[in-house]
This record gives C-alpha cells, sequence and structure tokens, in this order.
C-alpha cells in the first residue's frame, strides 16, 4: 500500500475544547479551517500544511471500533489495493 498524503489527524479533546482551540491557534499559530456540523459532535479544525488537525470533543464512543477517538487519515494510492492488504 502507498500511502500518498496525510489528510488529517485526529484527537480527542472531550471538555476541553475551548482550551485546545486556545492551544493551536494562539500557542502553535495554526489556522483555522472550516468544518462542517457534525451532529452530537463538538470539535474544531486547524490547517497543518497540506493536512488537517481536528479537536473533537465529544465522548469517543464505547468497544474496539471508537467513532469519535483520536485517528489518522491517509489517501494512498489505490484504494482497492489498500483495502486487499
Amino acid at each position: 500500500m502507498k500511502v500518498t498524503r496525510t489528510l488529517h489527524h485526529s484527537f480527542n479533546v472531550e471538555g476541553q475544547l475551548a482550551q485546545s482551540v486556545e492551544f493551536y491557534r494562539d500557542l502553535l499559530d495554526m489556522p483555522d479551517e472550516a468544518r462542517p456540523h457534525i451532529p452530537g459532535i463538538g470539535g474544531h479544525w486547524f490547517g497543518a500544511g497540506n493536512a488537517q488537525v481536528h479537536l473533537v470533543d465529544a465522548a469517543a464512543g464505547p468497544g474496539p471500533i471508537q467513532p469519535a477517538g483520536p485517528h489518522v487519515c491517509f489517501a494512498v494510492a489505490d484504494l482497492d489495493d489498500a483495502i486487499a492488504e
């Protein structure tokens, strides 16, 4: 599988959104990015070069798959090959 770029990296900041936005915006001087409305999940997005940093203000979720938990998103050269691998 060939990763072509990082699209975003997500951090769960449940209950700490205002402080986290202040940190990324004021201390790291990261620019705000547009974020779509995601029902039930608060958050904020920042630009990071050709990628984004997503702050998620919601419970991560139970079980092995946690939709609002920390994660990273990559673009790949061939999605079918990546799935097969």
